[in-house]
């Protein structure tokens, strides 16, 4: 749902639950089931992104995101940030076998700081289109960063997130 909150919005999201509560609240038998539920989420979705109700809901879908490198250069006093990221997607049936579908999906990329006190805090955080394969992404940010990837929050569920995030190397 925190996936959902995110590609909807919060009031979206929160109207379509209670749309759905109003309806189905404190019914008696036959209890309302998935299906019902999914719809309300559907109808609140704009056709632009139907894809994720699809997606989080009525398939297994995982999938396989990967930051390949990260680096920046220093341009004056800004940052500009070099992203090489690679995107898969992938629905499994219900035996676990994987059919690789091309991906069309908005994703956040995330570039973070080093506040030194062993934190690290987002100073760009947006949503791109992905549509499979090795992508190179070009950013300016402000501060130098510290570390850099494809769905730094885990929104989505990935094969091995392990690989999302990493250092950013200077480049220069």
């Amino acid at each position: 749902m925190y996936a959902m909150k995110d590609y909807l919005g919060e009031d979206t999201l929160n109207a379509a639950l209670h749309r759905f509560i109003k309806t189905y609240g404190f019914q008696s038998p036959p209890y309302v089931q998935a299906p019902q539920f999914v719809q309300y989420m559907a109808d609140a979705t704009p056709d632009s992104l139907k894809q994720v109700v699809e997606d989080m809901f009525n398939r297994i879908t995982l999938f396989d995101l990967k930051c390949v490198e990260a680096g920046y250069k220093k341009k004056g006093n800004k940052y500009e940030v070099t992203l090489d990221v690679e995107t898969g997607k992938v629905y499994a049936d219900s035996m676990g076998n994987g059919t690789g579908v091309k991906p069309n999906d908005w994703i956040d990329i995330g570039i973070m700081k080093y506040d030194g006190n062993g934190k690290h805090s987002y100073q760009y955080l947006q949503k791109q289109l992905f549509t499979g394969g090795r992508k190179t992404i070009v950013v300016t940010v402000d501060e130098k960063p510290s570390k850099a990837g494809i769905d730094p929050l885990h929104k989505l569920i990935d094969r091995n997130s392990e690989d999302n995030i990493k250092e950013v190397k200077s480049l220069q």
